[in-house]
């Protein structure tokens, strides 16, 4: 159970190293969203502080434990 968003960032694509920016292949689109929470992993539990990552181009999540 997430208790507290600690912190949320996005990381863009670096659009101008893309060779064909300004076409709709999602330039400028963010590519990586951050959060940091503070979360119990159940009922009773000691929480703690986690990282979940989106990268949204790979339609993909990861979650670490800060």
């Amino acid at each position: 159970m997430v208790r507290a968003i600690l912190e949320h960032w996005v990381i863009n694509r670096e659009w101008w190293r893309e060779p064909e920016a300004g076409t709709d292949t999602g330039a400028g689109q963010p590519e990586l969203e951050f959060w940091r929470v503070e979360a119990a992993p159940g009922q009773g539990l000691a929480p703690g502080v986690y990282e979940l990552r989106q990268d949204l181009a790979a339609g993909a999540w990861t979650l670490r434990v800060s």
